[in-house]
């Protein structure tokens, strides 16, 4: 196995775990706005293409979701974004509650400011409006 991984958070990085595993050499961590960090790599050949894992409810709105987009397109050397994220429906009777509990997150959280607001619940996109924001972009 090749390859490095750099894992970008705004929050403070709390995965030792990972750090001590098998591929914990390969994985740099970065503290920083994503937006921003990739517009500062604009030029650089630095990465083969992009994960987006279950970080879209963090987001402050769609809006942020798609300006994530256009800096990941703009980056150079990107060729592939992938996105994991929760979907909107249960597949088991046990889910349901976790499933309602997310809209109901949502439905409080709409009526904030979500630059404000540090809920774990801020945007909630189905596959399908992740696919459009995605396909507006490129």
């Amino acid at each position: 196995m090749r390859g490095r991984t750099l894992r970008l958070t705004i929050t403070p990085v709390p995965f030792p775990h990972l750090m001590k595993s098998k591929v914990g050499h390969r994985i740099t961590f970065v503290q920083a706005n994503p937006i921003d960090f990739l517009k500062s790599l604009r030029n650089q050949k630095t990465f083969d293409g992009a994960v987006l894992a279950y970080c879209i409810y963090y987001m402050t709105s769609p809006t942020t979701l798609h300006n994530t987009f256009c800096a990941l397109y703009s980056a150079s050397g990107i060729r592939k974004i992938y996105v994991a994220e929760y979907a909107l429906t249960a597949s088991h009777p046990e889910s349901f509650p976790h499933v309602l509990a997310v809209f109901m997150q949502a439905a409080v959280e709409v009526h904030k400011d979500g630059e404000k607001s540090y809920s774990n619940v801020r945007t909630v996109l189905g596959s399908d409006e992740i696919i459009k924001l995605a396909r507006e972009v490129g």
